[in-house]
């Protein structure tokens, strides 16, 4: 019995042996198949991956090629594979100069920048700030504008910042015009430096304090009437006359004549008023009685302060005036160029001078730095002469040569008093003011010096001394 139950045991045991080796077996063969598999599907996974790179590679190409950039980019990020990452830079450089072209030039420029320096981007960052600068200024913010042309160094971007300049002085110059002196300063303090923007400014402040301070009229009221004209009125006052369009604003402009010597006036007065009476002058006159080669500062102060005060009191700017200047009048006239703008930088456009005739050997001559003044201020000299008087007159040579634009206007009518009255009977004194285009061809000639002009002169005469 007991041998029998140690070989039933024996048995048992060598059956769970094999049992056991079995399951291991199983699992190694298990364990093995899974190990294979996952090899497998890595290896799968690898070959599809690197099958992929060409696919992808097509598929970004082709959206590339039917200009679909975005998705082109898209494909091409990520991988390196062949030229896929320059292509992805060309991708973006060529959605963003699709968007410089569309307008959109916000967006093109920020692509243009991601570039760095990707072919021609920084030229292109440039030329969107341009076309961007050039939105502003259509849209009409000139002050944008400029700030934004003189940033750039881009094509005429400095041109751009130059008409910007242009356009606000101009915008001033308007303002100052309607007497809105306080607007117009805030417009010139965008451009300081400018052209005349500085001395525009400085009038601005005076002419704002002027009126702050201002009192009853002076020259402009019932009591001082002299009698009326065809639309407009004549005004006396203890110097002279004063002629006052019947309506005035931002057009009317202003003119003092000077005469000669006593009697130059009175030969003239009926002459004036028939001018009054044909021509109707849109511009304030000043006539005043006498004048002459002495006092001349004096007289450029009080023809000043006078017409500081009348532009006040009709309601008129007042910061450039037009001179005329009869006979010996012709020096006040001359030197009021230079001094109403040291005195009261008030900007003399036109000088006219009638018949200086001997006066200009002795007594009209401008020094260097009223020549000066006058050239840098742009005032134009009109010259009504005879034929004999030019360049061989050393006060007109002087203007000339410093750069101040001289104009020679010769008379048919030789005679003093002719010469002088035909200043009114054919309205010289509104072709100065800029209010006729041009003089009656057959009385008058008009010859402005030239610089060539100049140059053959000193040729002939002073030994190529020019």
């Amino acid at each position: 019995m007991g041998r029998l139950a140690s070989r039933a045991d024996k048995h048992l045991d060598k059956v769970k042996l094999e049992k056991a080796s079995a399951k291991i077996a199983s699992r190694k063969r298990g364990a093995i198949f899974i190990a294979l598999a996952a090899a497998l599907l890595i290896l799968l996974a690898i070959v599809a991956f690197l099958l992929g790179f060409p696919l992808r590679y097509s598929a970004a190409r082709a959206a590339l090629d039917r200009g679909d950039y975005e998705r082109a980019e898209a494909l091409f990020t990520g991988f390196n594979y062949m030229d896929s990452t320059e292509l992805s830079r060309k991708c973006v450089y060529l959605r963003a100069a699709s968007l410089l072209s569309g307008g959109e030039y916000a967006e093109a420029e920020k692509l243009f920048i991601s570039l760095g320096s990707y072919e021609d981007s920084p030229e292109q960052v440039s030329r969107c700030e341009y076309e961007l600068a050039m939105e502003i200024f259509d849209s009409g913010d000139y002050f944008s504008a400029l700030r934004a042309f003189e940033a750039l160094s881009y094509g005429d971007s400095a041109y751009m910042a130059e008409l910007c300049r242009s356009v606000i002085h101009d915008e001033a110059y308007a303002a100052m015009q309607r007497c809105q002196f306080d607007a117009a300063r805030e417009l010139l303090s965008h451009i300081p430096g400018y052209a005349d923007s500085d001395d525009m400014s400085s009038y601005c402040a005076r002419r704002m304090e002027a009126e702050a301070e201002r009192g009853e009229n002076i020259y402009i009221r019932p009591d001082t009437v002299s009698e009326q004209c065809a639309r407009g009125m004549l005004y006396g006052f203890d110097s002279g006359l004063i002629y006052v369009p019947e309506s005035c604003d931002e057009s009317t402009g202003m003119l003092v004549l000077y005469p000669g010597g006593d009697g130059d006036f009175f030969l003239n007065v009926a002459a004036m008023r028939s001018y009054l009476e044909e021509y109707q002058p849109r511009s304030i006159i000043v006539f005043f009685y006498t004048s002459g080669s002495w006092f001349i500062e004096e007289r450029s102060r009080n023809a000043l302060n006078i017409c500081e005060h009348i532009a006040m009191e009709c309601g008129v700017c007042g910061y450039e005036v037009n001179l005329i200047g009869i006979s010996n009048g012709a020096y006040a006239a001359l030197h009021g160029a230079a001094q109403f703008y040291t005195l009261g930088g008030i900007r003399v456009r036109r000088v006219v001078v009638m018949d200086a005739g001997l006066d200009w050997q002795f007594e009209p001559q401008l020094d260097e730095n009223e020549r000066a003044i006058i050239a840098q201020t742009g005032c134009c000299i009109y010259l009504f002469e005879q034929p004999k008087v030019r360049l061989e007159y050393e006060p007109i040579r002087l203007m000339a040569e410093d750069g101040i634009d001289v104009t020679m206007v010769y008379c048919r009518r030789h005679d003093h008093d002719a010469l002088c009255t035909n200043a009114f009977r054919f309205g010289v004194l509104s072709w100065c003011m800029g209010e006729l285009d041009s003089l009656d061809s057959e009385e008058y000639t008009v010859s402005p010096i030239s610089a060539q002009e100049l140059t053959e002169y000193y040729d002939q005469f002073s030994g190529g001394k020019g």
